[in-house]
């Protein structure tokens, strides 16, 4: 017969009563793991719908938006983010300039979605500009015995299409030419960017062709000879001052042309030189009457100091001009 002497009661309580605490712990453990209902993010890729014909977008559009659903879990369970679409229907009237987002769902789900997105979105007029292109030359022209005469380009001028306000920047078209290259090949295809008044490249925009074909020519190069600079005045002094004289930058110049035309020039005239009414010692910058086929060496600017009596320091004791 069963000796209930033997049981040990109150260690028999205790372990019913840990055993009642620890299924009450796991079972608020699995309550806690479920997910409970509450809104969920979806990121959303974003069209331009119904865009004006000819019209641009101007600036930077976001490419995707993000909406967030609230409701019953169940419902947004249903949910299914590859049939999200998001969209700005541009042939709508903008607020402010900002046009609504609209979010396309699936229809079965009963959730509320938000926020009411509204983003700005600029649109202009497209036209078509052309502009020139205008061929710089780079690197260093190696052939010996020739000079590099300039290049054209095919096609001449380009056309450029975008929004209104871009095109409007754009002043003129730039090829580069490799004077390097041109031992080898007078021909090259080189690329076109568009610059504005302050030679920035112009972004945003369309050409008509993204290179040109640039040809280069070269020729022979001719006899040189280095001259003397012969002024030629005009007008007189004022009255009581007299031009004692006078002192060209540089002294002399180097041209190039026919050797027949180069034989018969011992010194290069200017052009004439305005000494009306001077009184006083002074700078002017002059030009060369270049003879037909004559042309500079080095172009650039010529000055001759007119050396005036009375009218200023003394002139040095040796003079350039004679």
């Amino acid at each position: 017969m069963f000796d209930f002497r033997r049981i040990n009661f109150p260690i028999l309580l205790l372990s019913f009563s840990l055993s009642i605490l620890l299924w009450m712990h796991v079972k608020s453990l699995t309550e806690n793991s479920e997910v409970r209902p509450g809104p969920s993010s979806f990121t959303v890729s974003l069209e331009l719908r119904n865009q004006p014909a000819g019209t641009v977008v101007v600036g930077d559009v976001p490419t995707n938006v993000t909406f967030t659903a609230s409701g019953d879990l169940n419902e947004i369970r249903k949910i299914d983010a590859n049939y999200l679409k998001a969209f700005v229907d541009l042939s709508t009237k903008p607020v402010d300039g900002r046009y609504k987002v609209v979010l396309e769902t699936t229809a079965d789900a009963e959730v509320k979605w938000s926020p009411d997105r509204w983003i700005p979105v600029n649109l202009e007029p497209e036209v078509t500009s052309r502009v020139t292109v205008s061929i710089e030359p780079i690197g260093d022209f190696t052939l010996t015995d020739y000079r590099y005469d300039g290049a054209t380009s095919d096609p001449t001028t380009i056309t450029v299409t975008g929004a209104k306000s871009v095109v409007e920047r754009v002043k003129r078209a730039r090829a580069y030419l490799n004077l390097g290259a041109l031992a080898s090949d007078y021909t090259q295809r080189a690329k076109v960017e568009v610059l504005d008044d302050k030679d920035t490249p112009v972004s945003d925009v369309a050409l008509s062709t993204e290179t040109v074909t640039l040809r280069a020519t070269v020729a022979a190069k001719p006899p040189r000879r280095s001259l003397l600079i012969q002024p030629v005045w005009n007008g007189t002094p004022e009255m009581g001052s007299t031009v004692i004289d006078y002192e060209f930058t540089p002294a002399q110049v180097t041209v190039e042309g026919p050797a027949d035309v180069l034989a018969n020039l011992s010194v290069l005239n200017t052009k004439p030189i305005n000494i009306e009414g001077i009184k006083e010692t002074s700078t002017i910058q002059v030009e060369l009457d270049l003879p037909q086929g004559i042309r500079l060496t080095n172009p650039g600017k010529v000055e001759v100091k007119v050396f005036v009596k009375g009218a200023g320091p003394a002139p040095p004791a040796t003079t350039g001009g004679r």
